[in-house]
């Protein structure tokens, strides 16, 4: 759901589609090129409560995101991660080259 709060023009009907939009509209360590070790790592994400999560989640994808959290009683999601063999001397030189 989070997707939606970005504050970008991109209007998609779920995740997947923004997504797809999202990056193939910008530049960004994410495509380029970076040597992933691993990929799709679906890692927890818990708060101890309705307080600090609607407080997280609203600083992080606004007013609409808290009042989600509040409303549906949500405290738990999850992140899809990676985990890449380039340096953080390669990835700065990516980011600094963007």
């Amino acid at each position: 759901m989070w997707f939606k709060y970005i504050p970008d023009s991109i209007r998609a009907p779920n995740f997947e589609e923004w997504r797809v939009s999202r990056s193939s509209r910008i530049i960004s360590p994410r495509n380029c090129n970076l040597s992933w070790i691993k990929k799709g790592i679906i890692v927890p994400l818990q708060f101890s409560s309705i307080e600090e999560s609607a407080s997280v989640m609203g600083h992080l994808f606004g007013k609409e995101a808290a009042e989600y959290v509040i409303k549906n009683n949500k405290t738990t999601w999850s992140m899809s991660l990676g985990i890449t063999c380039n340096t953080k001397k390669e990835i700065l030189k990516i980011i600094k080259s963007i």
